[in-house]
């Protein structure tokens, strides 16, 4: 009868022989040398003994290496890695000794550079020392390896959200056999890279390793990434993973040599860049599963790109492009069916069912807006989304993105066919003819001609010139000549553009975005204005000296009234003693005598400001910021208050500390209320919360804009597509709006950027129409002069195409002794009502009007 260690050599015999046929490794000169271990302190470039605490005094210990790049404070991604069996030696001269001193493949993976590397000890906990040949004791291993990551997390900077736990031989096998041992080690690590062997595929010589407890182990990958690969040949590996049914993004890589060692990442190969490869985007892009549509995510604050690769490609075709897309952009990698991590293949696809395929992604991730990109087919998955998607797309980004089969005939004729890389031959050769055919024939089924005729959207189209200077005009290209599609030749490329030219292709990208981002005014000159009939009505008339200056006016409608609070003073704002004062209408044109809403502070050195009308849940809220009066903006007690109408105005109550708002709570799409924030050091954030309570807030923080802008008087609006926007006011002169977005419903916004939309650095207000239209009123002049006040109108939220005046007339102070910059129109707000569009705003900060608009007036662009 044989026994297990004779099945397990007798199965080895095959590999072996098979091994003969294949080069040594050592006619492969190295390029990295292993650092030796030491007893020393750790320090950058040095790789050291080290004892986990609990271990004191034991033989027990691990290696400890820190990067050359290495600092103090500052973060850097971990490679934990676990020998090989010792006393192992074959017919090659491959040896083993199953230590920590002897690993080599984490400081091959990272060449010493970037990635803290960590050799992890299998436990002999009996003999308080490091067991050589399989595990020792399994628990202790586990422990002490959980507790290390832990440690070395917090002492030497490690990311413990970038944690990458890799092994040679027995070390592949402790991939899954430690790593993924327990509920609790299994959150550890971000990725794997087993080399040489796999949890599962053959029996050992120990409890555990027969397969259905490797499948259980398994379950616990929970979609991360792994990267496999053997001497030889890798198919056992790969059939037992596809058998398991496991849903993960696997690599499978054969090493074509015949050595059973980890030496091999000691050398210039193409299999080592593709580990590094692999490593590099490991760290930077979290992988997931809508269904059974693979997608990996690189996180960014700033806009949303989804990229789609071509045929035969997988997420790596964009590695090299990922590495000059602006950083902030928050960049989402879909793989077709039968590529990459999304299997199995569909047996008859189209344009239709790939496009919903990646729709699938859209979805589970909720983007509500997102630029689309793609390659070859993906280019044309991008026309077809912006026709499918148009609310939810920005713009999209086409690279070789035929609209018709002919073209690649008709503009570039039959060429050389573009070169497979060793990733696409991967895809195709999981592919079966027939899957093959079906996919390769579906762009032959699609014309993309109609989307582009007819959207609006930005369309950059980027083509290969084949290094021609005779390109094809946009005719033979079947790219309309558009204004909203920008046509761009990438210099000696051919077809395949993320390949040829990553880095121009991503710059490109970045210069697309940018200007779409940027543009928010698409409307006639601002010396070609025309005036929109309104109605003036006064509000409130100053009286000099008494109640002579008046600003920050606020409007709304409730129990059957008009409502308005504003700021008043003696003579000039930010004066102590300055207050709110309110009044009612019925209709709109005639307005009651105002009276005092807060009490005017004036010798206790206090002011108010009027902030809004807030009407929550049926009641009416009146909203005033109270602080010293100090200049410049804010003093420390700055604290938002809120009165409650109740026949009277209540006492106030306290709705935020350290907050003045710019205008009244807004509802967003969760049931939470959202406004916009300052502190007394002028920090622009905004606050949600507001549901269970009005003074309950959550402050959530904008990014800088680049360029250290100083932003102001932050506005917010709800898109088409459940996006939010917020604009801003920019200190720094720029006379230009800033502007960010929100795809999270306002838990995360895009660092702001600076717009075409033209302003006085005055307060502006948006508001969606009934009939679904976006108005703003505001100041638009950038001289800086408040005249004329203006309304502006948008279909979608995002770009602002027309603009009509309100009022355009100069002013005249009715009062002596003001500052000139007093002069125009300030602080509008709309309010819409029974067919009509109100703008409250201030004249001269001296009284407060209303405009009365007829929508039908402005529904005539």
């Amino acid at each position: 009868m044989l026994r297990r260690r004779d099945l397990v050599l007798a199965s080895l015999v095959p590999l072996a022989n098979a091994q003969q046929e294949l080069p040594d490794l050592a006619t492969i000169p190295v390029d990295l040398v292993t650092p030796p271990m030491t007893a020393g302190e750790p320090a950058a470039g040095t790789r050291v003994r080290q004892t986990t605490a609990g271990y004191e005094g034991a033989g027990v210990h691990h290696a400890l290496y820190l990067p050359t790049d290495w600092r103090q404070g500052e973060k850097y991604s971990v490679i934990v890695e676990y020998a090989g069996n010792g006393n192992y030696r074959n017919r090659f001269g491959d040896v083993s000794h199953g230590t920590v001193e002897g690993s080599n493949l984490g400081y091959g993976m990272s060449a010493g550079s970037g990635f803290i590397w960590v050799c992890m000890p299998y436990v002999n906990k009996a003999e308080g020392r490091n067991q050589e040949t399989w595990w020792g004791d399994v628990k202790a291993t586990v422990d002490y390896c959980k507790r290390t990551v832990r440690d070395v997390c917090a002492r030497f900077g490690g990311d413990p959200d970038a944690v990458i736990l890799c092994g040679f031989s027995r070390g592949a096998i402790a991939c899954n056999f430690i790593g993924l041992h327990d509920d609790e080690i299994a959150t550890l690590w971000r990725g794997f890279v087993a080399c040489s062997h796999y949890d599962g595929v053959r029996a050992w010589p120990y409890e555990g390793s027969d397969p259905e407890s490797a499948r259980r182990r398994l379950q616990r990958l929970n979609g991360r990434p792994v990267f496999v690969c053997h001497e030889g040949s890798i198919e056992a590996t790969r059939q037992y993973v596809k058998a398991s049914g496991v849903k993960a993004p696997f690599t499978f890589v054969p090493i074509p040599f015949r050595n059973h060692n980890d030496a091999w990442t000691l050398r210039d190969l193409p299999e080592r860049r593709r580990l590094r490869e692999w490593l590099k985007d490991t760290v930077r892009l979290r992988p997931g599963f809508a269904g059974r549509v693979a997608y990996y995510v690189r996180d960014g604050n700033g806009p949303n790109v989804v990229l789609i690769p071509g045929s035969w490609g997988d997420h790596s075709s964009f590695h090299r492009m990922l590495d000059v897309l602006r950083p902030d952009l928050r960049v989402i990698i879909v793989e077709l069916p039968g590529h990459g991590a999304t299997q199995p293949a569909d047996e008859a696809p189209t344009m239709r069912s790939l496009a919903e395929n990646v729709l699938a992604v859209v979805d589970a991730l909720d983007l509500k807006r997102y630029y689309v990109g793609g390659h070859s087919i993906g280019g044309m998955l991008t026309i077809e989304l912006m026709g499918l998607r148009p609310k939810q797309v920005a713009g999209g980004i086409a690279m070789e993105g035929w609209t018709h089969h002919q073209v690649q005939a008709e503009a570039f004729e039959v060429g050389e066919p573009s070169k497979r890389t060793p990733q696409m031959l991967d895809v195709l050769g999981q592919l079966t003819e027939s899957q093959r055919k079906a996919f390769g024939s579906v762009w032959r089924q699609w014309d993309g001609s109609a989307v582009l005729q007819s959207t609006k959207l930005p369309l950059l189209s980027m083509w290969g010139d084949r290094g021609r200077t005779d390109r094809p005009p946009r005719k033979l290209l079947r790219v309309p000549d558009r204004p909203n599609i920008e046509l761009a030749w990438m210099a000696g490329s051919g077809h395949g553009i993320p390949r040829d030219v990553p880095e121009d292709a991503a710059r490109r990208a970045n210069a697309f975005i940018a200007k779409v981002e940027s543009h928010m005014y698409a409307g006639p000159a601002l010396d070609a204005l025309l005036p929109v009939p309104v109605e003036t009505i006064t509000v409130y008339r100053g009286v000099e000296t008494m109640t002579g200056f008046n600003m920050h006016p606020y409007l709304a409608w409730f129990d059957g009234r008009f409502w308005a609070i504003w700021s008043c003073n003696k003579i000039r704002d930010l004066q102590a003693g300055q207050y709110v004062r309110y009044a009612t209408s019925r209709d709109g044109v005639t307005w009651s005598e105002s009276r005092m809403l807060t009490p005017s502070e004036e010798k206790e050195n206090y002011r108010y400001f009027a902030r809004g009308l807030w009407v929550r849940n049926g009641e009416l809220i009146a909203l005033a910021a109270r602080d010293e009066a100090v200049r410049p903006l804010f003093g420390p007690g700055l604290e938002l208050r809120g009165y409650r109408w109740n026949g009277r105005w209540s006492e106030p109550f306290l709705v935020a500390k350290d907050a003045i708002n710019n205008f009244a709570p807004r509802l967003l799409a969760s049931g939470d209320w959202m406004m916009t924030r300052r502190d007394h050091k002028m920090r622009a954030s905004l606050l949600i919360g507001g549901r269970t309570s009005p003074s309950a807030w959550k402050a959530v923080e904008v990014p800088k804009p680049a360029g250290g802008a100083m932003l102001d008087e932050p506005e917010w609006w709800t898109l088409p597509n459940g996006a939010l926007s917020t604009a801003f006011r920019d200190g720094s002169r720029s006379r230009r709006l800033f502007r960010s977005f929100s795809t999270d419903g306002g838990g995360r916004w895009s660092s702001p950027v600076p717009t075409d939309f033209p302003d006085a650095m005055a307060k502006f207000n948006v508001l969606r129409l009934s009939n679904g239209a976006y108005a703003m009123a505001s100041c638009p002049n950038p001289s800086g002069k408040r005249i004329p006040l203006c309304l502006s109108l948008s279909d979608d939220g995002v770009v602002f195409d027309w603009m009509m005046i309100l009022r355009g007339r100069d002013t005249v102070y009715r009062y002596a002794g003001k500052d000139p910059g007093y002069a125009g129109y300030h602080y509008p707000q709309l309010l819409e009502h029974g067919g009509y569009l109100y703008v409250i705003h201030s004249e001269n900060m001296e009284d407060i009007v209303l405009l009365r608009v007829a929508l039908k007036d402005i529904q005539t662009r």
